[in-house]
């Protein structure tokens, strides 16, 4: 799959805590959680789109963008979403309290992209 090829509403971007996303609408993250990258612990947010600054004015242009740690399809998203929270029989959610590995996130994320393209093309053409 060509992420490029999709528009900033078909894709979630994880980033910093301290950046903003520019894509319309985006006025909170979508989800907040903790990682572990590189020994240490950060928050991590997810937005939908790609676009990012860390300027908490959108409109200054001499801030140099962010890059996304992992930009992902809204199904990966959702796939994600299911580990990091529980919903309970009241349809209450509770989020992941202990941080997880970033390795183990691109890790699986990378395995869900190979089984879909397996799925996609079965005889490996």
């Amino acid at each position: 799959m060509d992420l490029k090829s999709l528009s900033q509403g078909q894709i979630y971007s994880i980033v910093t805590d301290s950046s903003h996303s520019l894509h319309p609408g985006n006025d909170a993250p979508i989800r907040s959680f903790e990682i572990i990258r590189d020994g240490l612990s950060e928050s991590v947010n997810t937005w939908r789109g790609s676009e990012f600054t860390v300027s908490d004015d959108l409109t200054d242009a001499a801030v140099i963008a962010p890059q996304p740690l992992l930009i992902i399809t809204n199904a990966e998203h959702d796939r994600l979403a299911s580990m990091l929270e529980q919903t309970d029989e009241d349809g209450n959610i509770t989020p992941r309290s202990l941080p997880i590995n970033w390795d183990e996130i691109v890790t699986l994320i990378n395995q869900w992209r190979t089984d879909a393209e397996q799925q996609e093309n079965p005889d490996g053409i």
